[in-house]
């Protein structure tokens, strides 16, 4: 599944008129689960964190994930 930014994802997603999830994976295991499902569906998925989870899941350590 090739990296590509968000707003390509969005726009396709407009004009093909489907969802996209945006999920908050704070674990190896749980972005590998989401990435896996996403390319078993042939679908994009959005990998989200949010500052206030950086004492769980560290950018240092999810971003190189």
């Amino acid at each position: 599944m090739p990296l590509v930014s968000m707003k390509s994802i969005l726009l396709d997603a407009q004009k093909e008129k489907y969802g996209v999830i945006a999920a908050n994976l704070l674990t190896f295991e749980m972005i590998r689960g989401g990435i896996k499902a996403a390319e078993d569906n042939h679908s994009p998925l959005i990998l989200q964190l949010a500052p206030v989870q950086f004492n769980t899941a560290p950018l240092e350590f999810i971003g190189p994930l």
